[in-house]
């Protein structure tokens, strides 16, 4: 595969169709706001190239190696800049990959951008024991299923007197 085309030229259906709730609102140079929803498990914010168009342009850059994706895990929003050359800012710090939070501004060429609508998971569940070490659930209220697809589901309920609080 060309080291230039990214998971979304090759496989743009892949992505999945996620209700959030989050909206992206994009500022101009001018200040004025666009917003996008955050529809999808993955969002790409790049220069147009060819054929391609990416969910948000960066009509700034022509360079078409920029490339900065949105991803949508679990409640959570990570921004991953995938340009070695690109200097992105979130919250006026530097970051080539950071957890986004509800508020959160980050900067990409000229246009700046900020999370809106982000609710915080209400509690996590670290395992470190095997098979599953080192991995985290993200908990809703209520009842929640863990577990392999298929295999024994185990319920946790949050407002249970046997759940632990830190």
């Amino acid at each position: 595969m060309d080291s230039t085309i990214s998971f979304f030229e090759e496989a743009r259906g892949a992505r999945n169709q996620v209700n959030t709730g989050v909206d992206l609102i994009a500022f101009d140079a001018w200040g004025r706001p666009e917003r996008f929803p955050l529809e999808y498990d993955r969002l790409l914010l790049r220069p147009p190239a060819g054929d391609f168009e990416p969910d948000i342009a960066l009509i700034d850059r022509h360079d078409s190696s920029v490339r900065v994706v949105l991803k949508y895990v679990a409640q959570q929003l990570f921004l991953g800049n995938e340009s070695a050359h690109l200097r992105v800012q979130v919250n006026a710090q530097l970051a080539n990959y950071r957890e986004l939070f509800d508020g959160d501004s980050f900067v990409v060429g000229a246009r700046r951008f900020q999370v809106v609508g982000l609710k915080p998971p209400v509690a996590t569940l670290d395992v470190y024991t095997p098979p599953h070490r080192d991995q985290k659930w993200v908990l809703e209220p209520g009842r929640n299923t863990l577990g392999r697809k298929g295999q024994r589901a185990n319920l946790v309920e949050l407002d249970d007197p046997t759940v632990s609080r830190a």
